[in-house]
């Protein structure tokens, strides 16, 4: 077993961490355990993996724009035949410098003139909008 690929992807509109093995995972297992993410400047990323349903990915959603950060996947990794990577392996992934951007979340929306809470808007690297 090892890993294919290890990337970051788009995944819903925000950014993604991805991890593309050669064999199927066992879902069994605690993969926050078994695959560590670092950002050099942060420290240790908070998150869950997600394994996807052809049991091939595993997905960290959300990931900062503009890091330096650290994957390490550990040798306890354990594929559906129950077997492990040969060594542990580490990638080293730069995020995209995502543009800070606002949208509205539709393309029309009707305000009554009581009851209203507002507009609902996207936002991309923002943290606030007036």
């Amino acid at each position: 077993m090892s890993v294919v690929d290890a990337s970051e992807i788009t995944l819903d509109g925000a950014s993604a961490i991805s991890l593309t093995f050669s064999v199927p995972l066992d879902p069994e297992q605690n993969f926050a355990d078994l695959v560590q993410i670092t950002d050099e400047d942060k420290g240790v990323v908070d998150g869950a993996w997600e394994l996807t349903a052809n049991l091939m990915e595993l997905r960290l959603r959300h990931v900062e724009p503009n890091r330096k950060l650290i994957i390490t996947v550990t040798d306890n990794l354990e594929a559906i035949t129950h077997e492990s990577l040969k060594k542990e392996e580490q990638f080293r992934i730069t995020t995209r410098d995502l543009q800070p951007s606002v949208g509205f979340a539709s393309k029309g929306s009707l305000l009554p003139a009581t009851l209203s809470a507002g507009l609902p808007v996207v936002a991309l690297n923002v943290d606030q909008v007036d």
